[in-house]
């Protein structure tokens, strides 16, 4: 989005855990927003972000809607390992009638199956994810990873930017890199998609 030839940025709004920036995808002459998610770890949080979040979708004129980020949710107990038994049913159930309650599609994963790893290596989860709608899907279809090997040498390129990009640290740990992979790999293809 900070690339003016791909996207013209017209306003944002915060709110706690993410930010919505609406703007012209250039190309395409159409208005989206793309809402950037960061999730509390408490369910609470997480629970009172989706209302934010649905409402938000509620009350826009605009069509096409992207939410990517770290939502700090799984949909499935196969979706995180190692962790606490403990019980994820009530933040699986919360974020699945989130996701359908909205009609919102799971891009799916490139590359690793988790996000997020444990710095020793003992927990992984997939907590972050890219939920469109089928609106944008239908305006831009490459974003649904069926055109994966066609777009192989595009998304080796955005990576290999995106890396390169001066907001990444210098020197990382061998979890951290692994879980940078993983997100990478998933940003890459939405970004290559899009612009």
């Amino acid at each position: 989005m900070w690339h003016k030839d791909a996207f013209n940025y017209e306003s944002h709004s915060l709110g706690k855990g993410y930010i919505a920036t609406v703007g012209q995808h250039v190309k395409s002459a159409k208005r989206c927003c793309v809402v950037n998610v960061y999730a509390a770890c408490s369910l609470k949080e997480k629970k009172r972000l989706w209302e934010d979040l649905s409402k938000c979708k509620e009350v826009s004129q605009i069509e096409l809607w992207c939410f990517c980020g770290d939502f700090n949710a799984i949909r499935s107990q196969t979706e995180r390992q190692g962790a606490n038994k403990g019980d994820f049913t009530s933040e699986v159930k919360g974020f699945n009638e989130f996701i359908e309650s909205n009609l919102l599609l799971d891009l799916p994963i490139v590359g690793k199956k988790f996000t997020w790893f444990r710095s020793n290596g003992t927990t992984k989860s997939r907590i972050d994810r890219v939920l469109v709608f089928e609106e944008w899907l239908q305006c831009w279809p490459m974003c649904d990873g069926d055109q994966e090997e066609e777009n192989e040498v595009e998304v080796e390129d955005a990576q290999r930017h995106i890396s390169s990009s001066s907001f990444l640290p210098q020197r990382i740990t061998r979890s951290k890199a692994k879980e940078l992979g993983s997100r990478l790999q998933m940003f890459s293809l939405f970004v290559v998609s899009f612009v």
